[in-house]
């Protein structure tokens, strides 16, 4: 019974590792003017078809 218990509690262990871990990964641009390839200030940036979202910053960065 012990041994069940200690292979059902690793098992949780391992899989919240795993959530935290893909929920750290990290996405980075800059966004610029087509024509004058100044950055954007302020231009909102979504992951498609999620609700993951941002703005970029005053170097257009996000």
């Amino acid at each position: 019974m012990m041994k069940a218990q200690m292979k059902g509690i690793s098992l949780m262990i391992i899989l919240l590792m795993l959530v935290l871990t893909v929920q750290a990964a990290a996405l980075r641009g800059t966004v610029t003017d087509e024509a004058t390839k100044e950055p954007l200030i302020g231009a909102a940036v979504q992951l498609s078809g999620t609700n993951t979202g941002t703005i970029t910053d005053v170097d257009g960065n996000f």
